[in-house]
């Protein structure tokens, strides 16, 4: 089964500003900046599940079904000026050890992170109507060594 990766998840991004030797650091965190967040679940094909409180990402069979889950993440990227150079990012992502939806995790844990590339809105977005993604410059999150290690990667 894949890992359930639950909130809080928060982005640092470190870009340069107007002049060659200013730099500031962005934080984006989901408890004071506006992030659109969404899970879709392949078993429940048109549900929406924009307003959960957790983000799961696995697979998994349901009653000997195979089922799916993805979250999709949107960053309000307004603080970054459209002429600055990023520098650096990371993306830090917490596994909630008191979870309310009852998910546990095993086997292999590893997964991939995609840059979505058509549009979506968090309150309607199904798996019917999942955006459309990317493999270029995918990310491959390694199995972590224990299973509720936070995970974090730039």
């Amino acid at each position: 089964m894949k890992p359930a990766f639950y909130l809080p998840i928060l982005a640092l991004f470190i870009f340069s500003g107007f002049s060659a030797f200013s730099q500031e650091i962005v934080v984006l965190n989901p408890t004071t900046t506006d992030i659109d967040d969404a899970t879709i679940v392949l078993l429940s094909p048109d549900v929406n599940y924009g307003d959960d409180d957790e983000l799961s990402v696995y697979t998994w069979t349901h009653n000997g079904e195979l089922n799916k889950t993805r979250s999709l993440l949107r960053f309000d990227m307004s603080a970054i000026p459209a002429e600055a150079e990023i520098l650096d990012a990371t993306l830090i992502l917490y596994f909630n050890t008191v979870s309310t939806n009852g998910s546990q995790h095993s086997g292999e844990n590893n997964y991939y992170i995609q840059r979505v590339v058509s549009p979506w809105d968090e309150e309607t977005v199904t798996w019917n109507s999942q955006p459309f993604t990317t493999q270029l410059n995918r990310v491959e999150v390694p199995e972590p060594p224990t299973p509720t290690r936070i995970l974090w990667w730039t």
